[in-house]
């Protein structure tokens, strides 16, 4: 089974999404919700049915990490819904099967994907990756996740005018602490030309992500999220991989 890394967004077929809503429904998600996020192709006609079926795109699963029951020869992942109510946004958790998956696209192919055909300015989260994208850092391929990533890979309205803005750094060369320290200045140039605050996560060669603005803490150890565990780096193992 292929591997993905995590924040890799699943586009799933038809028949998968019906089986992760089959099973959401079972554990008393509301079917509603779990219709607009899962099969946009069976809702009823509403105040926004026209823009919806021009577009006709069910939500992608974002790849995630599956800690209390992992399920052999599948691949877990998450659904984010675009609408935020009283309690926020809608999370729901499934697993697809391998063949469901019709495309994948990590956070570095959403960017890459969205550049000169998206627009950056509806919101200040997209503002500043326009910002961070223009001033370059060197180094690094730049990706997004979270709501930014969502809204440039569907098109729907995920960012508002308080959304964080959440990049993952896949470095091309040798890290070092000038080298993060050089990112993090302009990170927090344009946290504060934005005023919003940026999840800068620094993909290591290992698998495992780490935040920028830990690493930059002087501290011994860091945390590092990997799709299978989650565990305590040396600063050693940042700067080897």
């Amino acid at each position: 089974m292929q591997q993905y890394e995590r924040h890799t967004l699943l586009d799933i077929n038809f028949e998968g999404r019906m089986r992760i809503f089959t099973e959401a429904v079972a554990k008393g998600y509301g079917r509603d919700a779990c219709l607009e996020m899962l099969l946009p192709e069976m809702q009823k006609p509403g105040k926004d049915s026209v823009a919806r079926d021009k577009r006709f795109l069910a939500i992608p699963g974002i790849v995630r990490r599956e800690d209390t029951a992992p399920r052999p020869g599948e691949i877990a992942v998450g659904f984010t819904s675009e609408a935020s109510g009283a309690m926020g946004r809608l999370r729901l958790p499934g697993f697809v099967l391998p063949d469901a998956v019709l495309r994948s696209r990590t956070p570095v192919d959403v960017l890459q994907q969205a550049l000169g055909s998206a627009s950056f300015s509806r919101t200040p989260a997209l503002q500043a990756l326009e910002a961070v994208v223009t001033c370059g850092l060197r180094g690094t391929r730049i990706g997004v996740w979270g709501s930014t990533g969502l809204e440039l890979a569907t098109g729907y309205k995920y960012t508002h005018k308080a959304s964080d803005l959440d990049v993952q750094l896949q470095p091309e060369v040798g890290l070092s602490p000038d080298l993060l320290e050089e990112w993090h200045a302009l990170m927090l140039t344009v946290e504060n030309r934005f005023e919003i605050r940026i999840d800068a996560e620094i993909q290591l060669k290992s698998g495992y992500g780490v935040s920028l603005k830990e690493c930059c803490k002087k501290t011994k150890t860091v945390l590092g999220k990997g799709l299978d565990d989650v565990r305590l780096l040396s600063r050693d193992d940042i700067f080897t991989g």
